[in-house]
């Protein structure tokens, strides 16, 4: 995808920024650098808040699809955007086949757990 930078790999699953996502770097650091007259050290801490916050969207979204390769979905990425995480995967077109809706719930919940762990 060209519109992606490559970041690292999961257990097969590539995990991409977009090209956008770094808008979202800039806002945190303005939100509490200049419009919260915090300076450079807000500014700072906002891109750590950020990147963490983050950080915590590709551990769910992992949780997601970790549990999809458990039940044979095949994953092939996790894309950061400004706007959280998307996992793309072969979901819609191997649901019928591959997945039932037990293991969908299992799936599901796997997300959620590592969000509220």
């Amino acid at each position: 995808m060209g519109s992606s930078i490559p970041l690292f790999s999961v257990r097969g699953i590539m995990i991409r920024m977009h090209i956008t996502f770094p808008l979202i770097l800039i806002w945190g650091a303005l939100q509490f650098g200049l419009f919260t007259g915090g300076g450079w050290t807000g500014a700072i801490f906002g891109l750590i808040v950020t990147f963490l916050l983050f950080a915590i969207v590709v551990l769910h979204e992992l949780g997601h699809s970790i549990a999809a390769l458990h039940y044979g979905v095949p994953v092939k990425q996790i894309m950061l955007l400004p706007i959280g995480g998307v996992g793309r995967s072969r979901w819609l077109f191997t649901i019928l086949r591959l997945i039932r809706w037990a293991s969908w719930l299992r799936q599901s919940i796997k997300g959620w757990q590592v969000k509220n762990d």
